[in-house]
């Protein structure tokens, strides 16, 4: 397959100059790969991460509560090939990405799993974070310490001066 890529490469370097074929490609790379390692992070390193030694391991909890379930709306959804289901894709890797909604949907009791979401509030000062009341490594989520509601709404979890 890379010999495949390399022709591919060699032949539009060809066919429309190297700089032009760079000028294209390297950002389109660059943004790809940056979402990329920003979808890794966001669904593996956040508040409540599963942490456990050896003897406290398992391997449904570390599927469940050391990943996230990232509800994506529906466009990002379908570029990302359903991988904000990355909870469900940790226990059972072998379930194809245009399946795992409909593991999603037929399981309910894992929809609200490590559940986060794109910011949607008014404020806009909203990092992403867990949805609240979702179950998180066993624990309910609170609003972060200093945590201070936005005016007239009560599930708002900035943290900064209204």
């Amino acid at each position: 397959m890379s010999t495949d890529l390399a022709g591919v490469v060699i032949g539009m370097c060809a066919l429309v100059g190297i700089q032009d074929f760079l000028l294209v490609q390297l950002p389109i790379t660059l943004l790809a790969g940056s979402a990329g390692v920003w979808l890794i992070y966001v669904q593996h390193q956040f508040e409540d991460t599963f942490w456990a030694r050896q003897g406290a391991w398992s391997f449904h909890g570390g599927a469940l509560q050391g990943a996230t379930h990232y509800d994506l709306p529906g466009v990002p959804r379908w570029f990302t090939a359903n991988i904000g289901i990355h909870h469900v894709h940790h226990l059972a890797s072998r379930i194809p990405s245009y399946r795992l909604r409909e593991a999603l949907e037929d399981h309910a009791e894992l929809r609200d799993i490590g559940r986060l979401t794109l910011p949607a509030h008014p404020c806009g000062r909203h990092r992403i974070g867990p949805v609240p009341g979702a179950p998180l490594a066993g624990r309910s989520v609170t609003p972060a310490a200093g945590g201070r509601s936005c005016p007239g709404t009560r599930s708002c979890r900035c943290t900064g001066p209204s």
